[in-house]
């Protein structure tokens, strides 16, 4: 009886535990949300492009693009090559094994007429097609390699200026909403996954879509039977690249909010230095942050895992193809060579309405295979680049936010000599944005202060006196009412302009450097 009981209870604690854990993950969830600047937004790769390209960004892009068409292609044509020069020493060789077989002195003259007026032209032809293509993809790739990065090194440069100019337009109320302390880590998580997304990864992605392209069309005119029976593999390859892109987007986001939060914690905790050394409190803040790299950790442990079982599928469903097509190929041939069709058609094997040739079988093999290794190679590049489209999307939200304070249209700028500075508030209602619980600060203040008075503000703790002084500064602007200098609406004048007018020294004031 103790026995059963003991176990009871040991099935319950670990009920309770797994209770607790979901508790922490759901929670977990909950602060990566709330970790949000913005809802998530649809962002599409064209569109960021576009965003932070400007003219000669364009004019770079087109000639990347050729010259990563250019690039993708000629492996194609290289292949395809490949083939006929095997087709060509093939039959030099056959040549070889036929001399042998009807003597010297008889098949001299022949044999040396075939060489000189038909294989050595095609092979000297093939020769140069060589260098030809080598000398294509020396220019194309370096072209392609030099602008995709040059382009990503400007496109970054203006966006890192521009997201900084954007964050600093808004309102004091957007900041007490989110945590200054994680926008440094955050702007930066952001800006590193943007630029693995553009450059040299935006290029392979259209090189890998070329040679797919490209590789299939050159293989099913080479032979669309073999091409076929190729694609055997793809089933594999479909099943791998779904897993990576279903199971990887989700886990890509998490990794980066949760570093996200820890770096937030980290530059709290560093700027906070003398409050965290006065109660001694390093172990504490030191586990806080500890616990969120951890979970940082085992979310990239997960991607690894899945990333490694998806190309292992991707490239097992590769061999598998290469499998069934050599089995096919060896039928074709074997079943249907003879020394008749062998010594009069060269190589050619007469099958139906169709001729195969090792050079046809080969130029199949590379050509799909280059295709396939183009499709494994183009997941990793497209989760990549939607990750870089996901992390703009808090940038291109605060772009297209408009601050709750903003430009008026009079945009007042009167002579700073004719300001007085009298002050009045009417009937003000404040409540902080921030404030889920909407209280409000201030309700129906009405004050009148003459120009040139001193005046103090005394109250206890919360009852508003700081508030009334950033309503003055229009750090905020009140829910009702109106704040009048000289008798003119703050929200008239020209806000630069109205903030040049005032100093200010806060509660918590910062020196800088």
């Amino acid at each position: 009886g103790i026995a059963n009981l003991t176990a009871e209870e040991k099935e319950e604690k670990n009920e309770i535990k797994k209770e607790e854990e979901k508790i922490e993950e759901k929670e977990e969830k909950e602060k990566i949300e709330e970790n949000l600047m913005f809802d998530k937004k649809h962002i599409s790769i064209f569109k960021l492009y576009c965003h932070i390209s400007g003219t000669l960004e364009i004019i770079l892009s087109v000639i990347a693009i050729i010259m990563t068409l250019g690039a993708g292609g000629a492996n194609a044509a290289m292949n395809w090559i490949f083939g006929e020069s095997a087709n060509s020493f093939s039959l030099a060789a056959q040549i070889g094994v036929i001399k042998k077989i009807f003597g010297k002195e008889l098949f001299d003259i022949v044999f040396n007429f075939i060489m000189e007026e038909k294989v050595k032209p095609l092979i000297n032809n093939q020769i140069k097609d060589y260098l030809m293509i080598g000398a294509v993809m020396f220019v194309c790739n370096f072209l392609m390699m030099f602008l995709w990065s040059y382009l990503a090194l400007r496109q970054l440069h203006w966006l890192k200026n521009n997201y900084f100019k954007i964050i600093l337009k808004q309102e004091q109320g957007w900041f007490d909403e989110n945590n200054a302390f994680e926008f440094a880590t955050k702007v930066q998580a952001q800006l590193e996954q943007i630029e693995l997304g553009l450059g040299d990864r935006l290029g392979q992605f259209i090189m890998m879509l070329t040679e797919l392209i490209a590789g299939f069309v050159c293989a099913f005119i080479a032979s669309w039977k073999l091409t076929l029976i190729l694609l055997t593999c793809f089933p594999f390859i479909i099943v791998g690249a779904l897993i990576m892109s279903l199971t990887l987007k989700n886990l890509i986001v998490r990794s980066r909010k949760t570093f996200e939060m820890a770096g937030g914690v980290a530059e709290e905790l560093l700027y906070n230095i003398k409050t965290v050394t006065s109660f001694a409190n390093f172990d504490f803040e030191i586990n806080r942050f500890g616990k969120l790299i951890d979970k940082v950790e085992k979310y990239d442990i997960k991607k690894s895992f899945i990333s490694g079982i998806s190309v292992g599928i991707i490239i097992f469903g590769i061999f598998v193809g290469y499998t069934v097509t050599l089995v096919y190929a060896r039928k074709l041939i074997l079943d249907n060579i003879t020394p008749q069709n062998t010594i009069l058609n060269g190589i050619y094997i007469d099958l139906e309405e169709e001729n195969i040739s090792i050079g046809e079988i080969q130029k199949v093999l590379f050509n799909i295979i280059n295709a396939i290794v183009a499709i494994g190679q183009m997941a990793p590049n497209i989760q990549v680049i939607k990750a870089s489209c996901s992390a703009s999307s808090d940038y291109f939200s605060l772009y297209e936010r408009k601050p709750k304070i903003y430009e008026p249209e009079k945009n007042l700028t009167p002579d700073r000599n004719s300001i007085k500075g009298s002050i009045e508030f009417k009937n003000i209602k404040f409540i902080y944005p921030s404030d889920k619980a909407q209280r409000p600060i201030l309700d129906g203040l009405n004050l009148e202060i003459e120009a040139g008075k001193k005046v103090a503000f005394v109250g206890e703790s919360g009852c508003g006196k700081s508030t009334t002084v950033n309503l003055i500064e229009r750090l905020y602007d009140p829910v009702e009412g109106q704040i009048l200098i000289d008798g003119i609406d703050i929200k008239e004048f020209n806000i630069e302009y109205l903030r040049n007018l005032i100093g200010y020294v806060q509660q918590e004031p910062v020196l800088f450097q």
